[in-house]
């Protein structure tokens, strides 16, 4: 026999459960939140002497230079932006020239603030897309999805070798 109060005790039990746990990430709505295209420049970014991994192309991977555009799906203004992109692989020569698409997805912002991916962005395996989604360092929120290179790149059927590790972005405040 139950004692009184046992329903209340239970419901209670199962929401502390529930509110401990959380939800993780991928189970949280992710709204799409803009477009990003990003045009690798050519020429790997140069390494300053001992710092850090090599930067050079091969194997190892190599950073390079980006300028990207940002288009809100809202209705705030176009954003321009520098950087680097990290590539790990041995075709990191390939993606010199070429232009990458990202769809910006938040789990958390509705309103887009300027300079709002102005962070740096590494990989993260976690996701269930098939390709690792580059994760905001500041704003965990914040998640860059690679379109599929095959996509971007109308008729191509290459298989590539590398891929995007880390991204990192700058505001652009030169004038237009």
């Amino acid at each position: 026999m139950l004692g009184k109060g046992w329903r209340t005790k239970t419901c209670l039990a199962g929401l502390l459960a529930v509110s401990v746990a959380g939800p993780t990430w991928g189970q949280m709505p992710q709204l799409e939140i803009g477009a990003l295209t990003c045009t690798v420049l050519d020429g790997q970014q140069p390494s300053p002497q001992g710092s850090g991994p090599p930067q050079g192309g091969g194997p190892s991977g190599g950073a390079r230079n980006i300028t990207c555009s940002y288009k809100p799906f809202t209705n705030g203004p176009e954003e321009s932006y520098l950087g680097t992109l990290q590539i790990v692989g041995s075709d990191d020569e390939y993606f010199a020239g070429r232009s990458m698409m990202w769809v910006v997805r938040s789990s958390s912002i509705k309103h887009v603030a300027p300079g709002i991916l102005q962070q740096t962005y590494s990989a993260d395996a976690l996701t269930n897309t098939g390709a690792a989604a580059l994760v905001g360092e500041e704003n965990r929120s914040l998640r860059l999805h690679q379109m599929n290179a095959n996509e971007s790149q109308a008729g191509s059927r290459e298989q590539l070798t590398s891929i995007v590790t880390a991204m990192s972005l700058k505001l652009d405040l030169t004038p237009a």
